[in-house]
């Protein structure tokens, strides 16, 4: 009996300091303590902290946390809440085991939406386990067996940062959505450890709405990952807002990196319409590609509006070489589309219906060529461009066009060969036949010969480039010299002194001229010397008048000659008479 008693008596006094110990144990290691290790199904952690269980997690809960956490569960067919309001956490995250140990800086598998009101700056920084841990994410919003049909949607204009673990050689991404995000004003970030070659800073399963906002992604291997759900699928469209997608962090890369990838099936596909996405892989020692798509037989990747940005050793990259419907990058409306690569601009097939242009330099520089746009698929492996530009832009015009300059003649000189046109919304270039350079030099030839002058609009940034015109000009030869012109030329000829007078022949036809000239001159000074001395009145008493004739006269009326006649005649100023007498009577 005593033996009993002592039995009972220990186990009293076990049970007694078991409740002591639980009574005087710190906040924190209760979380500790209350750490979840099978997390599943319907259920919401930061860090340890189970948000159903306490909806309100601050600094009363963990001395390291600043900023509040305030979740409020959905009823009917209301979304679940958090808000979280200048929040920062950094520690162990929540456990969960499957074949190996999980680790999460926030897990939500709650088969509901969710909502995220974001007020200030917010962070989750996930740190390395001290008891296990062999692989790490950021965040995981995983409805189970839910098939991508729920959402979160981003409230607010604040901001969030989760970041994962440096742990090194184990997977540490930074957030995977298996739910649609909806965004129009928060801004978002997730950030990969960088001592793993496989992480990502974001996953998306579910697809995405982005009309506002800023969703950043930086990883390791990859920055934004687009992964729809085999059976679920999930579109991701951007109307608006921000994407930053950086890959090739850190120092532990693998031997391929990307800045965003993109791949879709038969029930996701992927459109931009508006905003701006930079895609970049800053890896310089492994294969990096600032954009990646595989689309296979299923939807296309379709960039119709916003501005992108994307950079890498290869800027675009496709290496699907099946001739699949889909897999092909289309480019149309009013998007603004810039690709550079160290290797190559882009490596896969495109379909463009806006103009661009190819560049043989990074960057937009080097040799220029212009890219129509195209109605069938272009494979753009062969080409070795590596910076593009495609932008559907204003058109450019002539407000005058260059013009052949007509009469040109072989002199030895250069002469330019059109007048200079003149461009709205861009610069002329001209060049000489069908191939080298453009240049804003009008042309110029010195031989003779027909030329064919190509020339055209170089479009600003606001315009597009013109389509190429042509206009023929000829260049004569220098005639060749005549037996009067012995002088040839590129013979001496010495140069006439203008003080100097000339001596110059006469020929036959002169001297004729002048012989006749002056004969007939003298015969007419005689003439009118006769005449005038001649024909005159002459009075005779007062009465009647004596004239005195000159005039051409002819013999028998056939000969004609030159005759001097001089006849004396009676008469007043109204008769004529026969006689002197009859005259003075």
């Amino acid at each position: 009996m005593k033996k009993i008693n002592g039995i009972l008596l220990i186990g009293a006094l076990v049970l007694a300091g078991a409740g002591s110990v639980a009574i005087f144990l710190p906040k924190d290691s209760k979380i500790q303590q209350a750490n979840a290790e099978n997390v599943g199904n319907d259920t919401f952690y930061i860090g340890m902290h189970n948000m159903e269980t306490d909806p309100v997690f601050d600094s009363d809960d963990d001395s390291s946390v600043q900023g509040k956490a305030e979740y409020i569960e959905g009823t009917g067919n209301n979304p679940h809440y958090l808000k979280l309001t200048n929040f920062h956490f950094t520690g162990e995250g929540a456990s969960y085991y499957n074949s190996s140990w999980y680790r999460y800086g926030i897990w939500y598998s709650k088969s509901r939406n969710l909502q995220i009101e974001l007020v200030g700056d917010n962070s989750v920084t996930l740190i390395t386990s001290t008891t296990e841990g062999d692989r790490y994410s950021g965040a995981v919003f995983y409805p189970k067996n839910s098939g991508n049909k729920y959402s979160l949607e981003l409230l607010g204009g604040g901001s969030l940062q989760i970041k994962s673990p440096d742990a090194s050689n184990k997977d540490s991404d930074g957030i995977h959505f298996r739910m649609k995000v909806i965004n129009s004003a928060a801004t978002i970030e997730g950030i990969s450890g960088y001592n793993s070659s496989s992480n990502a800073g974001i996953y998306f399963y579910g697809g995405a709405q982005l009309t506002g906002g800023s969703i950043i992604g930086r990883g390791t291997k990859e920055g934004i990952a687009l992964n729809p759900d085999s059976s679920a699928g999930g579109d991701f469209t951007v109307e608006g807002g921000t994407i930053l997608a950086s890959g090739g962090n850190g120092t532990t890369l693998g031997n391929s990196n990307y800045g965003f990838r993109i791949k879709s099936n038969e029930k996701s596909s992927f459109e931009m319409t508006g905003g701006t996405l930079t895609a970049q892989s800053n890896s310089t020692t492994n294969v990096s590609y600032g954009i990646y798509y595989y689309t296979g037989q299923h939807k296309l990747s379709h960039f119709k509006g916003g501005t992108v940005n994307a950079s890498g050793k290869y800027g675009v990259f496709n290496d699907d070489t099946s001739d699949y419907e889909y897999d092909y990058l289309s480019l149309s409306d009013d998007v603004v589309f810039n690709a550079t690569g160290t290797v190559k601009a882009i490596n896969g097939r495109v379909l463009n219906s806006i103009e661009g242009k190819g560049y043989s330099g990074e960057s937009q520089t080097g040799t220029k060529e212009f890219i129509p746009i195209s109605s069938e698929i272009v494979d753009y492996t062969s080409k070795t461009y590596k910076s593009v530009h495609f932008e559907a832009l204003e058109e450019s015009s002539f407000t005058q066009e260059p013009a052949p300059k007509l009469g040109l003649v072989a002199n030895g000189q250069a002469q330019e060969l059109v007048s200079a046109g003149i461009a709205e919304g861009g610069t002329v270039l001209y060049r000489i036949g069908d191939s080298g350079d453009f240049s804003a030099e009008l042309p110029k030839a010195t031989d003779a010969g027909t030329y064919t002058v190509q020339y055209m609009i170089d479009g600003d940034e606001d315009h597009r480039d013109s389509e190429i015109k042509i206009v023929t000009v000829t260049i004569a030869a220098a005639p060749a010299p005549g037996p009067d012109d012995p002088v040839g030329p590129d013979d001496p000829v010495t140069p006439v002194d203008p003080d100097k007078p000339t001596k110059k022949g006469l020929n036959g036809g002169a001297i004729a001229g002048i012989v006749i000239g002056s004969i007939v001159g003298l015969f007419g000074l005689c003439y009118l010397l006769l005449f005038f001395l001649l024909n005159k009145w002459i009075k005779v008493e007062d009465k009647a008048v004596r004239v005195m004739r000159f005039a051409l006269g002819s013999k028998d009326g056939k000969e004609r000659y030159l005759s001097f006649k001089c006849r004396f005649e009676y008469r007043d100023k109204e008769h004529v008479f026969s006689s002197k007498e009859d005259a003075l009577k």
